[in-house]
């Protein structure tokens, strides 16, 4: 007998699957298949294929012991096999154990043989250790081997992520919003290739989310690809660098050449349409950055997804995808948020309440200063946060100020302006009002009042303009420094004469 190990659970196993099988039968075709489709898919599989007759094999119990998923493939010769009956015993000991998932699949075999002990079954199963109780078996029957091969890979994926902690425990907020997005992707549509834009204001979680969605879905996919940072990204490295590895990843090619820019997707469309893909583009500002890397969706199968995160409802809009404005956290999302980060709990410490509301008022849902903040304020005493507070007040927290800043660099010279304009004087005003005062001086207001709402700078709200209160002062601090070194000057000086200076 092996070694006995101490009793573990599957969700605490290092590795994803351990593939048993006889190798004479099927380590050439079926399983060899079947471990090279597990791994396309980011899934750890194990073949004992280092091992040879007289080995040790505690090292092979070890890794049995510590995998999630067992697959055994039986196939003619499988219980002939001294070797093969050993690792089974070993795997349903663990089932039995530590409650570790074992999916069997009968190749070419009848399951009523392995079942029933008959023909080549009959005498090496006569061991009361070898039954299989509440196993749902997969079946090898008229289905080609690769649609099955591919149907496995798949399920076993969908296995692990069962298994498997969610992942967002600290990522408050994420499960509710990935529901709302998996209905507009209409993943049972195969048919049909369906663009989603996630648009929100910097910091609100569109990079988490899609991250989130992306780790859950690339298993159900023939290929896969997440670009990240593309806006920074493209702008270091080209987006040519971006495409060669877009493609070569997709289609598992790693000496793929994507040739002359322009045409790579025509030259690769049949390779392309043959395969269900799942492509994330991550934060971009262009419209040129989309239509370089996603191409036209008639390059695409059907049943393949594009996900894509901006600023900018306007691009999402341009390219005819659905879009899925990302909300802002709720009162009670904000307080946990918040509270992990400030407190180590999901609830603030005892008299630490009311400054806490004074956070949430603060930050008003936005993930990314309750994180900053929150962390900050972390082990402070009480004076250390009415201090803080007190200075976010007329001052931006410099690493939010940092992040926010992006978003304005991005704007034109007239939105930069009527933005500053908005923050310094014109917030919760009529937006009427405001257009019939800055509409004087040659500009095109109602369409950059337009724009800066579709970048999720500003909002209009009952007919009157707001905009978040760090961006506000984020635009205050901008517009003041900017005058202070005489850069810009007053843009519509009747307006500015009738209101206090910011």
């Amino acid at each position: 007998m092996e070694p006995s190990s101490p009793p573990s659970s599957s969700s605490s196993a290092e590795f994803d699957v351990f593939l048993s099988f006889r190798g004479f039968d099927t380590r050439s075709n079926f399983t060899g298949h079947l471990q090279k489709a597990l791994r396309l898919r980011g899934i750890d599989s194990f073949i004992d294929d280092r091992l040879r007759r007289g080995d040790n094999l505690t090292a092979l119990f070890d890794r049995i012991e510590r995998s999630k998923i067992a697959i055994i493939v039986f196939s003619a010769n499988y219980a002939n096999s001294a070797w093969c009956l050993r690792e089974l015993v070993k795997i349903l000991d663990c089932r039995n154990r530590n409650q570790q998932l074992v999916v069997p699949i009968f190749y070419k075999v009848d399951k009523s043989d392995v079942e029933k002990q008959k023909k080549s079954f009959a005498v090496p199963f006569k061991l009361p250790e070898l039954t299989f109780p509440g196993v749902t078996p997969e079946e090898i029957s008229s289905t080609s081997e690769a649609k099955l091969v591919d149907e496995i890979a798949v399920d076993t994926f969908k296995k692990l992520n069962d298994l498997a902690p969610s992942g967002n425990e600290g990522l408050v907020g994420v499960e509710s919003r990935l529901k709302n997005l998996e209905k507009l992707l209409s993943w049972e549509d195969l048919d049909s290739v369906h663009i989603i834009g996630i648009v929100g204001m910097v910091g609100i979680g569109k990079t988490t989310l899609a991250d989130c969605l992306y780790g859950r879905m690339r298993g159900h996919f023939d290929g896969s690809c997440s670009l990240t940072n593309i806006r920074e990204n493209s702008g270091r490295s080209g987006l040519e660098s971006l495409l060669q590895k877009l493609f070569s990843t997709v289609l598992n090619d790693r000496d793929l050449e994507i040739g002359a820019p322009g045409n790579a997707h025509e030259r690769f469309e049949r390779r392309l349409k043959s395969k269900r893909l799942l492509i994330v583009l991550d934060d971009v500002n262009d419209e040129k950055q989309i239509r370089y890397l996603m191409g036209h969706c008639k390059w695409y199968q059907g049943g393949s997804r594009i996900i894509i995160t901006t600023r900018d409802c306007k691009l999402v809009e341009t390219i005819k995808g659905r879009k899925y404005v990302l909300p802002k956290l709720n009162d009670r999302e904000a307080l946990k948020l918040f509270s992990l980060n400030a407190f180590n709990d999901s609830c603030p410490s005892k008299g630490f309440e009311c400054l806490t509301n004074m956070v949430l008022d603060y930050a008003k849902g936005h993930p990314l200063a309750l994180k900053v903040v929150g962390s900050d304020l972390c082990e402070r005493d009480n004076l250390y946060w009415e201090a803080k507070l007190d200075r976010l007040k007329s001052r931006s927290h410099g690493d939010i100020y940092e992040v926010l800043e992006t978003s304005y660099e991005e704007l034109s010279v007239e939105q930069k302006n009527i933005f500053l304009d908005i923050a310094c004087f014109f917030r919760s005003e009529n937006v009427d009002y405001v257009k019939s005062l800055l509409s004087s001086h040659g500009v095109d207001v109602s369409g950059v009042i337009k724009d800066l709402v579709d970048k999720c700078l500003i909002t209009l709200s009952g007919n009157r303009i707001e905009m978040h209160d760090m961006l506000q002062t984020m635009g205050k601090e901008i517009s003041l420094k900017a005058e202070t070194i005489g850069i810009r000057e007053p843009s519509y000086t009747e307006a500015y004469s009738s209101r206090n200076m910011c």
